[in-house]
């Protein structure tokens, strides 16, 4: 048992709550262990609390069912393998919104990009064919290394405060499933704000509690992530805590094949707290293409791009 920590709300810092659900570690999910959700009274944040110390955090990383780090195991899974192709499309799918909107405010060559929580370099790796001058940032030494020696991009190992003080700025930072972790986001935003060139692009994706497909699976939706995922965004709050940091709205999208891979995981967990069940499997996978379109549908520019079941929003440097 790992030591757990009470805290405010970390938008506002109001320390009135609620309960918002109570779920277990996906990778446990039979485990009596559940982890509380708050959401706060003042603003609307939804946070973990009480949760593991920033210190003991790593640990819960190490599962080798870790997705983020698939290209560090072996590729037998089949939750790997889909993983992998989702990926790939979404990486597509970002340097093309990277490069859309670098090109569209300054309608000049590709500059410097620095992506936080790189994990293993992929995207690194597309940004550096297209041109782009790249450098990553990832604590975990295994994935920097790995992104170092695969891709041959340079990559600083640990948080915001391991970015050389004497680097250069830079014209794009991008933190892709990155600030839902992060325990302190308020400040690691503003040391990312000293490296960013004026009138430089910060790009930020993260699950949106207020989505869709949220709202359907509830305790059981995958992207809740009990305990690696701390802060639990919605547009509102994602938007207050940019602001209130010194960053300008530009545009919020989402990022298209989420939906679907979300679903189909959140509906595996949901089987999973429910064993011998299996027939259901069926409904199960109508449900999720259901849910999945819906999502992508209410997630569009239609619905101004809040309910979708991630944000990927554009800021600029103020």
């Amino acid at each position: 048992m790992t030591d757990q920590e009470v805290v405010p709300c970390p938008l506002c810092r109001s320390e009135q709550r609620s309960l918002f659900c109570r779920a277990t570690d996906r990778f446990s999910p039979q485990s009596s262990e559940r982890y509380s959700l708050q959401r706060c009274l003042d603003c609307g944040m939804v946070y973990l609390s009480p949760r593991p110390t920033e210190m003991d955090s790593p640990q819960f990383y190490q599962h080798a069912d870790y997705l983020p780090f698939a290209s560090l195991g072996q590729e037998g899974s089949v939750v790997g393998w889909l993983y992998r192709i989702v990926r790939r499309l979404n990486l597509r799918w970002k340097r093309q919104l990277v490069d859309g909107y670098w090109r569209g405010a300054r309608a000049a060559k590709p500059g410097r990009l620095l992506d936080v929580g790189c994990g293993t370099g992929e995207f690194l790796s597309v940004m550096k064919r297209e041109g782009w001058e790249v450098e990553g940032l990832e604590r975990d030494e295994h994935a920097s290394a790995f992104a170092r020696t695969r891709w041959g991009v340079s990559v600083f190992t640990g948080g915001v405060e391991n970015i050389p003080r004497d680097s250069r700025s830079y014209d794009v930072i991008t933190l892709w499933h990155v600030l839902e972790h992060l325990y302190d986001p308020a400040r690691v935003l503003s040391i990312l704000k000293l490296h960013l060139s004026a009138g430089g692009l910060l790009l930020i994706a993260t699950p949106n509690v207020e989505g869709f497909d949220s709202r359907v699976y509830k305790e059981n939706w995958i992207a809740l992530d009990v305990p690696r995922h701390v802060n639990h965004f919605s547009s509102g709050s994602l938007n207050r805590l940019l602001t209130e940091g010194g960053f300008e709205f530009h545009a919020c999208r989402q990022l298209p094949f989420d939906p679907f891979f979300n679903t189909l995981l959140s509906e595996q967990l949901a089987a999973r707290q429910t064993p011998g069940w299996g027939f259901l499997w069926p409904f199960r996978l109508i449900r999720a293409g259901l849910v999945s379109i819906s999502s992508l549908i209410s997630g569009s520019r239609l619905f101004g791009s809040k309910f979708g079941a991630t944000l990927v929003c554009v800021f600029r440097a103020c």
